[in-house]
């Protein structure tokens, strides 16, 4: 047995704290009654492997937790990227991340608004914030930002309505060259060409 708690102790304390909730854990254990099964899952386990067991099919069942991770990850930034105001998370770790998307919705024109005032406002330090973020996004905080305020300013000039230099300083940049240069960076084409394509 484990010293000072036993592993579903564990596996409940961390999957209770939010700086370590996303982390897989699989139960290891001798117990193989159902009713064990049942409160290792409704501790938080991803799964639950009996004793005595073949190491093939454990790691199998890490790969599979680890690609539902990356499926995860991949829908999360699909979702984002269609429409950043409708993105919809349900696991508890993806709370954190709709009320970031709330943040940057509330601050996109904010050309202060950064990662060290996303950290405080998620009440975060900055280590574990960034550490957070990539385990469910597969992106840095900075890089999630970024791909935000592009995605807006691509929706913004796909409606012709305001000038390029209108769109960066609506999504946040005060220098058209440099939301010019992040545009290009992030769909392959300058904001003027991605203009001039709409109307072709």
């Amino acid at each position: 047995m484990m010293p000072e708690m036993d592993g579903l102790q564990f596996c409940e304390r961390i999957k209770t704290n939010f700086e370590t909730s996303h982390i897989p854990v699989i139960l290891l254990t001798a117990k193989i009654m159902d009713s064990h099964k049942m409160t290792g899952y409704l501790t938080g386990a991803d799964d639950y492997v009996t004793k005595p067991f073949n190491p093939e099919l454990l790691k199998v069942r890490i790969q599979n937790l680890l690609n539902q991770r990356h499926q995860l990850r991949k829908k999360f930034n699909n979702d984002f990227l269609l429409s950043p105001k409708e993105v919809k998370l349900m696991s508890p770790d993806e709370e954190m991340l709709q009320r970031l998307v709330g943040l940057m919705e509330e601050n996109i024109d904010d050309s202060g608004f950064n990662v060290n005032k996303m950290c405080e406002m998620v009440h975060l330090s900055h280590m574990h914030f960034i550490r957070k973020v990539r385990q469910l996004t597969g992106k840095t905080p900075s890089e999630l930002l970024k791909s935000f305020r592009m995605k807006r300013a691509q929706d913004l000039l796909a409606q012709q309505k305001v000038t390029i230099s209108e769109v960066a300083y609506q999504v946040g940049y005060d220098l058209p060259n440099s939301f010019s240069r992040v545009f290009r960076q992030e769909f392959g084409m300058t904001p003027t060409e991605y203009v001039e394509g709409l109307k072709n």
